[in-house]
């Protein structure tokens, strides 16, 4: 609370500010998670993931090397064979 006058004052903030805060959060909060994927290497359940896709695709498996590399050749190779859609 603020005091104005020597009285205790509450300043109400707009809701849509919150909504812009909240996304600003959630955004940087993306970023950081999507570096440290960057920096983790890829899992060997992607590896095999990748290897499924690509002989489903008819191409040679890709060699990614972090978890954020593999993530995008598997979305890319879903998109071409079909899989992964719900």
């Amino acid at each position: 609370m603020k005091k104005l006058h020597g009285k205790a004052t509450s300043k109400r903030i707009p809701t849509s500010n919150l909504s812009a805060n909240r996304h600003s959060v959630q955004v940087a909060l993306y970023r950081v998670q999507g570096m440290l994927t960057r920096a983790e290497p890829v899992t060997g359940a992607q590896k095999s993931y990748l290897k499924t896709l690509s002989d489903k695709a008819g191409e040679d498996a890709p060699e990614a090397q972090s978890k954020a590399e593999a993530a995008q050749r598997i979305d890319a190779l879903q998109k071409k064979t079909g899989r992964g859609k719900d």
